[in-house]
């Protein structure tokens, strides 16, 4: 299964995405932080801006 999870930088939704990719799922992060995680793939992206989400979109399928 695959999960995007936005807000994955820190807080509920850096446990949520950490949670369900410890749980044998894929699991997608957008955050607008940059950062590396070895639990899931962070991709930046500012979810007001249509064109970078439909672009993550892609990158991820």
């Amino acid at each position: 299964m695959v999960i995007i999870i936005t807000g994955a930088s820190s807080g509920i939704g850096y446990e949520t995405a950490k949670f369900l990719s410890l749980k044998g799922h894929k699991v997608y992060g957008l955050s607008r932080r940059t950062f590396e995680d070895e639990h899931f793939i962070n991709l930046p992206c500012d979810i007001t801006d249509y064109n970078r989400v439909k672009e993550c979109y892609y990158e991820i399928y």
